[in-house]
């Protein structure tokens, strides 16, 4: 007569989490059940994610049979921007499935859109300007207070931040680039960041790539910005 042998089995209640559409600099958590429909120990050795931006912790590391346990799952989505997929693995001793995985998925929304998506000044002469206008809006049309604007790199310059409705729905941002003559580049180009700063950042302002190609620029070390 043949040994019946015992082993754990693992069975998750689902794969996948979908968060949705979220906001920028928030906590989002999230469980997921994990059962043993085996016949013997189960046993949850090792947990690793994708991203910094996940944890996950296990309630227990051994189940017994036909019992119960979770994995909570906490992500930080940060400035996080667009559809987003990340994994978690778990490692078991089931000797069919030794390793689960696991995915928190979702699509990361910023505090405010902007157009264009970067401020692109192309090529301008040595010594001459350049102003460019950026549009900010709120995602859902809602009014808002544009506090502050900066640029990081000295060439670069706010020069004023208008309404762009009675409502306060949106904002035209004027920035002005300047091409000045024996300024150290990368490749030619100036690059910069435009902070800006509203009533709904939690935590991290909003911020938007400036790019300048400058005529007969010397190469050199890229600055500070």
């Amino acid at each position: 007569m043949a040994l019946r042998t015992t082993r754990p089995k693992i069975r998750v209640d689902r794969g996948l989490h979908d968060f949705g559409h979220h906001k920028q600099n928030l906590t989002l958590r999230e469980k997921f059940r994990i059962t043993n429909d085996g016949d013997a120990i189960l046993k949850l050795t090792d947990v690793q994610v994708s991203c910094h931006c996940t944890k996950a912790v296990l309630s227990q590391t051994e189940l017994p049979p036909s019992a119960e346990g979770q994995l909570d799952l906490t992500l930080e989505t940060g400035v996080s921007v667009g559809i987003f997929n990340y994994t978690v693995t778990i490692s078991t001793n089931d000797p069919k499935q030794p390793q689960v995985k696991l995915g928190p998925a979702g699509r990361g929304a910023r505090s405010v859109d902007f157009y264009p998506e970067l401020l692109n000044f192309g090529k301008v002469a040595a010594g001459a300007t350049k102003i460019l206008t950026l549009a900010v809006r709120h995602p859902d049309g809602k009014p808002f207070a544009l506090r502050a604007a900066v640029c990081s790199h000295p060439e670069f310059t706010v020069l004023s931040i208008k309404p762009a409705t009675e409502t306060r729905t949106a904002y035209f941002i004027e920035v002005q680039g300047l091409a000045r003559a024996g300024e150290k580049t990368v490749a030619g180009f100036l690059l910069a960041m435009l902070t800006i700063q509203t009533d709904l950042d939690q935590g991290t302002p909003t911020q938007v790539k400036l790019i300048l190609q400058v005529e007969g620029a010397a190469e050199g070390p890229p600055g500070k910005h």
